[in-house]
């Protein structure tokens, strides 16, 4: 994919998806399954971000946010536990940064 691409795919995981944390447990097959608590939204953020760092399109210290994001995600057992607002707030940050570098890569 080219910067634009990945700016395209970032913004749609930051605005189609919601913050909020629903009383009742969301799934696939729920009529509105857009929420940042699901571990579905946080998969393709990892991918994509992964994906952007091995096509150089991503600077050291963003690599560094991601990593510390993962180490975090391991050690409070983050598949096997609900979804935290601390976990949401985390991913809405590291997908602020990777849209704000990839806007200033394009006007490079």
């Amino acid at each position: 994919m080219n910067t634009q691409e990945y700016l395209e795919k970032f913004r749609y995981l930051r605005n189609n998806y919601s913050d909020e944390i629903p009383a009742a447990l969301i799934h696939s097959f729920s009529e509105n399954s857009l929420y940042k608590c699901r571990k579905a939204f946080l998969t393709p953020v990892n991918l994509t971000i992964q994906s952007a760092l091995e096509e150089g399109l991503l600077s050291a210290d963003l690599k560094l946010s991601f990593e510390n994001l993962k180490k975090y995600n391991k050690t409070t057992n983050y598949r096997t536990r609900l979804t935290t607002r601390r976990d949401i707030i985390m991913a809405r940050m590291l997908l602020f940064m990777t849209i704000s570098e990839l806007e200033a890569r394009g006007e490079e």
